[in-house]
């Protein structure tokens, strides 16, 4: 409400969780949306705000997801490879890129032909982002998810990379919100479902 850069980053990140993870149908896109107007606000103060960008080029990839647009897919690779240009050094810009491929890899043959993903290439930006920081969890849910969809030596990791992030330290209520995430996904895979 008050419109300070932290405040609408926080809005943001909160709108892309609970959209992404949580919420279903028109309450996720709304949810979604509320998280793009807020990541747009942050950039109209700050134009260089990584986190900002970052989370922005996430939620235009769940809206090309959603509507199967092929064209917000690239768009928003191009805006994670932009921020990766702009901070080479960063984990978030090298973990954005893993989930990026991650997921426009597990959406099928077409679209890792067409959009150029590679699963050999999220793995390489993982690999690159946990070199620089081994406990966001952000990064562990979407590295646990990748590796959830692989062979079953991949699915073993997952598991074992689950129960190293349910152990890192929940600061704030997006990590609470990505412990129960995490947690998800370790049942499932727990029970072959």
């Amino acid at each position: 409400e008050e419109g300070t850069i932290d405040g609408l980053m926080t809005a943001c990140r909160a709108g892309m969780v609970i959209g992404g993870y949580y919420e279903i149908d028109e309450k996720a896109v709304h949810s979604l949306h509320g998280a793009i107007d807020d990541c747009r606000a942050v950039l109209e103060k700050d134009v260089t705000h990584k986190d900002a960008r970052i989370t922005l080029a996430i939620a235009i990839g769940f809206e090309g997801k959603r509507w199967r647009k092929p064209g917000l897919a690239k768009k928003s690779r191009a805006m994670l490879e932009q921020v990766f240009e702009d901070y080479p050094d960063d984990y978030a810009s090298h973990g954005a890129l893993g989930g990026w491929h991650s997921e426009v890899s597990a959406a099928g043959f077409l679209a890792k032909l067409y959009l150029g993903a590679k699963r050999k290439m999220a793995q390489q930006y993982f690999n690159d982002a946990f070199s620089r920081k081994k406990s966001d969890l952000p990064l562990l849910l979407e590295y646990i998810k990748f590796m959830a969809r692989g062979k079953t030596s991949d699915i073993e990791l997952a598991l074992s990379s689950a129960e190293s992030a349910l152990r890192v330290a929940s600061n704030e209520a997006i990590d609470t919100l990505m412990h129960d995430n995490i947690g998800a996904l370790q049942a499932a895979l727990l029970s072959n479902d």
